[in-house]
């Protein structure tokens, strides 16, 4: 799967890394996914993102109070949780639906909010974004 990662969304990848160790955490999870989508800023994902108002501070701020931080920068690789491993892996067949050859950053946000009570959903929630206006707009600015 991740042979078929656009290069924004490899960039993704290693953001959501960095967001994790920044905060300390032991995992990579669907919020460290959101806030790397957010810091990518090329991807329809940051597009659609900013056009409904999500900004990177207000994510992290929002991480933090539903999630917390931890004590330790973690070292080495970091696994993905569950849900952040399920959303990976339905981006592919989202691809699909657009017949993309390429996983792009617009796959992967349609995972997460398509997931089911995830962090990253939780912290979307707790900033007042309608999910289904957010599926929209991804859906419409999506490259055909």
């Amino acid at each position: 799967m991740f042979e078929r990662l656009s290069d924004d969304a490899r960039s993704v990848m290693v953001l959501a890394q960095e967001e994790a160790r920044l905060l300390c955490h032991q995992y990579l999870g669907t919020e460290h996914l959101l806030l790397g989508l957010i810091r990518e800023e090329r991807g329809v994902a940051a597009q659609v993102l900013e056009t409904v108002d999500i900004h990177l501070d207000s994510v992290r701020v929002q991480v933090k109070v539903i999630v917390g931080e931890g004590d330790q920068r973690p070292s080495g690789r970091i696994p993905f949780t569950p849900n952040a491993e399920a959303a990976l892996q339905r981006s592919p067949r989202l691809a699909g639906t657009f017949a993309d050859p390429w996983i792009n950053t617009e796959h992967i946000l349609l995972a997460i909010i398509d997931g089911n009570q995830n962090s990253a959903l939780k912290v979307l929630r707790a900033l007042d974004v309608n999910l289904d206006t957010l599926r929209a707009l991804l859906m419409a600015m999506a490259p055909l």
